[in-house]
């Protein structure tokens, strides 16, 4: 009888294990592919606002570019 009992608890006891190193997995695997495309979201993200800086910092400079030819056109017609 008592060998009966403790052999059911085992086995319970295995199953649950069981159980739960599946439902582990299960989660595992669905995080990995959360974090993914959480990774992808935000690399995107980051990616998209250097590129509008970068324009940012250009469109700045062509504009003072601009602005010192001006002055120095300007200059130089005074010059001769």
């Amino acid at each position: 009888m008592g060998l009966i009992l403790f052999q059911n608890f085992c086995t319970k006891l295995a199953k649950k294990h069981h159980e739960r190193c599946l439902s582990r997995r299960v989660w595992d695997a669905w995080h990995s592919v959360i974090e993914t495309k959480w990774r992808v979201r935000i690399e995107k993200a980051c990616q998209a606002k250097a590129q509008e800086v970068c324009v940012q910092l250009t469109e700045d400079y062509e504009g003072r570019i601009s602005a010192v030819r001006t002055w120095l056109q300007t200059n130089r017609a005074r010059i001769y």
